[in-house]
């Protein structure tokens, strides 16, 4: 009669590691890497560059905004208000 018994197969240092496990052992070596370097956020920079408002409902809008953005939000949203009331002291 034959030997059912089966062989196992060596155990290596590999058996056992699934990808989830790979990519948790990653997650951490990236953060132990960006451990010392200062969160870069932009909320403060993205607050100062809303410095444009509408006199009317201040709502804010970017530093970088061109006219006819502005007129199409006094057109849209004041309609009996002119462009000057809603943003006084604008140039061009």
């Amino acid at each position: 009669p034959h030997n059912t018994t089966e062989q196992t197969p060596p155990v290596t240092d590999n058996m056992g590691r699934t990808n989830a496990c790979r990519a948790q052992q990653k997650r951490e070596r990236n953060a132990k890497k960006g451990a010392g370097a200062a969160g870069k956020s932009n909320l403060d920079a993205n607050k100062k560059a809303l410095s444009i408002s509408c006199s009317v409902c201040r709502a804010p809008f970017m530093c970088t905004v061109k006219r006819p953005m502005l007129e199409r939000h006094q057109t849209e949203r004041h309609e009996k208000k002119t462009f000057a009331e809603c943003f006084p002291g604008w140039t061009d």
